[in-house]
Order: structure tokens, then sequence, then C-alpha cells
């Protein structure tokens, strides 16, 4: 996480020259080191449910930014079923945009489920849809559809958008995601991105985010709009 990029964005100071990641680069000793962490969390057991939980309208994340201030930006791809999808055509749903790797060995396969639980865990008029964009241009219909499967993700409640290296780099570098290929892995940042209704990015969270900070923050939007 750049302190840089939270003091700008969230003081609604100019925007750099230069589109500025949620986290830095993916190093794999630090994915190592995070994947041995988070494995002796959940190992203590699930966190409870978002009903009943106090806490502040707006809960806290990585970085936020105020309405209209900073518009997600927009592209189109393929998703698993073939179907071209952009951005911009989810307009009206809160969107879950993230990066991630359907073979993925290390932090991937944390944040997926946990994604999977923030859907089902919201009532089906506040579910977010997510959008993953592939960082392995060899992420296939089939691969895709088992990780979201063994995800837990929601039926017709996600899109994994695939493309050339080209078309993926393009995206990537948008959104500040650093994509590294390892011998037997893909090495890349790890970012989700709260997408309001109105197509603008309202918080930034690194991998691995808590469920229940999402959450709220996904509900907090809905507060506002009500």
């Amino acid at each position: 996480m750049r302190a840089s990029d939270v003091a700008e964005t969230a003081t609604g100071g100019g925007r750099p020259e230069r589109r500025r990641s949620v986290v830095t680069a993916a190093l794999a000793g630090v994915v190592i080191g995070l994947v041995a962490a988070l494995f002796l969390i959940v190992a203590e057991g699930p966190s409870d449910p978002v009903e009943g939980l106090a806490g502040p309208p707006m809960a806290p994340a990585d970085a936020t930014w105020a309405a209209g201030t900073r518009p997600a930006p927009d592209f189109t791809l393929a998703n698993q079923d073939g179907r071209t999808i952009s951005l911009s055509s989810l307009r009206g749903r809160v969107v879950l945009l993230t990066f991630l790797n359907s073979r993925c060995k290390h932090l991937c396969r944390i944040e997926g489920p946990v994604l999977g639980d923030v859907q089902r865990s919201l009532p089906e008029a506040e579910r977010p849809v997510i959008v993953a964009v592939s960082v392995n241009p060899e992420d296939t219909s089939a691969s895709v559809r088992t990780a979201a499967r063994d995800w837990g993700w929601q039926p017709d409640e996600w899109h994994w958008l695939m493309g050339n290296p080209k078309q993926l780099a393009a995206v990537w570098a948008a959104y500040g995601v650093d994509v590294q290929q390892a011998p037997d892995d893909v090495l890349h940042s790890g970012a989700l991105y709260v997408i309001d209704p109105a197509g603008d990015e309202r918080a930034g969270y690194a991998t691995p985010f808590d469920q229940q900070r999402v959450m709220r923050f996904i509900r907090s939007l809905g507060a506002m709009a009500s």
C-alpha cells in the first residue's frame, strides 16, 4: 500500500500523473509470508456474520474516494461465456473489481473464497457483482468456472474477463497492477476496487482483506443512495 496514494486520493488532492496501484508489486517472499500468516488466522475459525455488527456508517478501507472524483477506467473483454463485457455496462450495480489467476497457488486462493463469502452474506438486493480480470493469459472458461465454483461465487453474479496478453496488460496498467511470470506461477500485486453504481471507484483494499470491512462499505453505499 502506498501512503502517497492514500494521502492524495482520500483528501481529494490532484490525481497523480501516473495512476498508482492500491498496493505495491507482490514479491515472492512477501506473498509466501502473507499466505502463512493468513492461514493461521483462518485456522482460528470463520468470522462472525455481518448482521448485528456495530460500527461506523462508513467502514474503513485502505483507500477511499468521494463520489464523482475517481471514475473507474472503462475496458471491454470477453467473459467466461464468450460474451463481450464492458465495465460501463455494469452501471447500476456495485462492482467488486479484482485481478486473479484461476490456477493461482498463493493469495488468489484466499481472496476468491472471501469474495464468495461477501456475496452470500449480503441480501440479494445489496449483492455486488464480481468482476475478475485475469492475470494469466492461459486462463480458460473451464479453469475460471472451476475456480468460481470452488470459491462459492453466486451463479450469474460474476464475470471473469479474459483476453490476449496485450489486451490484459492494458487493463493491468490502467489499475496499477503489476504482473510477473514465475517458473510455476504468476506473481501479481493484489487489489480489490469497490466501484459504485455510477461507475466511480469508492474504495480500494490490498489483499488479503477483511470480509466484514468490505461488506460494511457496500452497505454504506446503499445507505447513502437511499
